[in-house]
C-alpha cells in the first residue's frame, strides 16, 4: 500500500513540475523590427521603449489625436523603417517593415521587390490599386493583400516650393499570428 501511494505521489509531483515548465517553454511569436526583436504580446509602451533603446530609431505617432499607429524612422538611412499598429488592448496588430532601397535606381527597386516576394509563400492574395490626392500631394498604391500579410508599394509625389518630390516605397505587411 505504501509503494502505491509513493508512486501516485511521485507521478503527481512530476505532473505538477512538468505543466509549468511546458508553459514556460512555449515562446510567444516574435518579429524583428528595426534590428530589434519584439514579441507580438508585448504591451505598446514596452514595444516603444524597446525600440527607443536603439538611438538610431526615432518613433513618432502617425496622428496626434490617435496613438494606435507609430512610425519608426531610421536616422542613419534617413527614411522610415517600419510602421506599427496596435489594437485596443495595446498589443501589436500588424507591422509594416520597409524594404525600400536607399537608392532611387529602378533595378535596385525591382531586386528588392523580387527578393521580398520570393521569400514568402503568399496564399489567397488579392491585388488592390488605390489613388489618393490631397492638397499636399498625391500617391498611387498597389496592395498585395494576402492571408497573414502582404506587400504595399506606394509612389508619392508632392510639391515643395518649386521642386516636385517623387518617391517610391516598398513595405512588407505582417499580421499578428493568431
Amino acid at each position: 500500500m505504501w509503494n502505491r501511494s509513493m508512486v501516485w505521489m511521485t507521478l503527481l509531483m512530476a505532473y505538477a513540475v512538468s505543466v509549468p515548465l511546458g508553459a514556460q517553454n512555449k515562446a510567444a511569436p516574435t518579429i524583428r523590427v528595426a534590428n530589434t526583436e519584439l514579441s507580438w504580446t508585448m504591451p505598446k509602451q514596452v514595444v516603444l521603449d524597446t525600440l527607443k533603446k536603439n538611438v538610431n530609431n526615432l518613433l513618432v505617432p502617425e496622428r496626434k489625436d490617435d496613438n494606435s499607429v507609430w512610425w519608426v524612422f531610421d536616422r542613419q538611412a534617413n527614411q522610415a523603417s517600419a510602421r506599427l499598429r496596435f489594437d485596443k488592448q495595446d498589443k501589436l496588430l500588424w507591422v509594416e517593415r520597409s524594404w525600400t532601397p536607399t537608392t532611387d535606381r529602378a533595378d535596385d527597386f525591382v531586386k528588392v521587390l523580387y527578393n521580398l516576394v520570393s521569400q514568402h509563400g503568399f496564399a489567397d492574395c488579392q491585388i488592390k490599386p488605390s489613388h489618393y490626392a490631397e492638397p499636399e500631394g498625391e500617391s498611387e498604391e498597389v496592395l498585395l493583400a494576402c492571408e497573414g500579410g502582404g506587400i504595399r508599394i506606394t509612389h508619392m509625389q508632392a510639391d515643395a516650393g518649386n521642386t516636385r518630390i517623387s518617391r517610391a516605397v516598398i513595405y512588407e505587411i505582417t499580421n499578428r499570428p493568431e
